[in-house]
């Protein structure tokens, strides 16, 4: 069986302790770190497959982190820990690369579900798969998103959203329904996110931003142009 590494860094030692012990019982190997320097000598030094990082540590935050990360490993998935639950710092954690985010406090068998959820969702992720609507191209193996010869830069979460919507083109998806589809099924957070991201996503997809069309009182579709 694979050796599924996962970088746990958190300043807490009883919570980064009792992660440390369900990791080790489900199987994972913990590359482990208790503050922000620390996380950075596992980034330079080691290979992980995820990396569970709280917000708040002494040297660098786990926003500061995360960005790290993703700049020097691009598919490696980041959960975040964090007792602060306002929409800007989840919108921030988000910006920064970060794959979910949960609040704490929390329970073990919620982080563990995540975990492997978010693992499945990467094994899942790397199949080979081109998608052309319109004036929009993507290839899920590279991460390539293209709009009239144009590549788009996206966020984890923006590319996450906008493939749910491709991938259910023309139906009309309730943001209940993209909260826990893309978000997590438990995840704490309320419409407005769903909202702010859709906004963001549009505006980066430029001439086919008017794909992501709104569903008055529910949701959102992808929907193409009539001519197109």
């Amino acid at each position: 069986m694979y050796n599924v590494k996962v970088l746990i860094a958190e300043d807490e030692k009883a919570l980064r302790e009792m992660i440390v012990k369900y990791l080790k019982r489900d199987g994972y190997t913990p590359l482990i770190a208790s503050d922000g320097k620390e996380a950075m000598e596992i980034i330079e030094n080691d290979v992980f497959d995820l990396a569970v990082l709280d917000v708040m540590m002494p040297y660098m935050s786990g926003f500061d982190i995360c960005a790290k990360i993703k700049e020097m490993h691009e598919n490696v998935p980041v959960i975040m820990l964090t007792a602060r639950t306002s929409t800007e710092d989840k919108i921030q954690g988000f910006e920064s690369g970060a794959d979910q985010y949960v609040p704490k406090p929390f329970s073990m068998k919620e982080l563990m579900v995540r975990i492997k959820s978010v693992l499945k969702k990467k094994n899942i992720a790397a199949m080979d798969k081109e998608i052309s609507m319109g004036r929009l191209y993507i290839n899920t193996n590279a991460r390539i998103i293209r709009v009239e010869d144009e590549i788009i830069d996206l966020t984890p979460r923006e590319y996450d959203l906008l493939l749910y919507l491709t991938d259910n083109k023309d139906q009309a998806l309730s943001r209940d329904m993209i909260l826990e589809r893309v978000w997590g099924y438990d995840y704490d957070c309320d419409e407005r996110t769903v909202d702010t991201f859709v906004q963001r996503l549009r505006h980066k997809l430029k001439s086919a931003g008017n794909y992501i069309a709104t569903v008055r009182a529910m949701g959102y579709k992808f929907h193409l142009d009539d001519e197109e």
